[in-house]
């Protein structure tokens, strides 16, 4: 998944993440560009995180958001 600077697809992606790659939370953006997820749904909720393997800090659509 790409992690942007913006809650936009067409946004600049600062870097990508990986599947099981962990993650600070540093807040969110609701009511943003609507997201077709890999599941069939499709969200518009965007979380702004800290990815702990990357060190990469951007926006990321809640699709690919997993917490444990």
């Amino acid at each position: 998944m790409k992690i942007h600077e913006s809650y936009s697809t067409t946004s600049f992606a600062r870097g990508h993440g990986n599947p099981g790659d962990g993650y600070t939370w540093m807040g969110g953006q609701a009511n943003a560009e609507w997201v077709p997820c890999p599941d069939g749904s499709v969200k518009d909720q965007w979380t702004y995180v800290h990815n702990n393997r990357a060190g990469i800090e951007g926006y990321v659509s809640d699709c690919f958001i997993r917490e444990y």
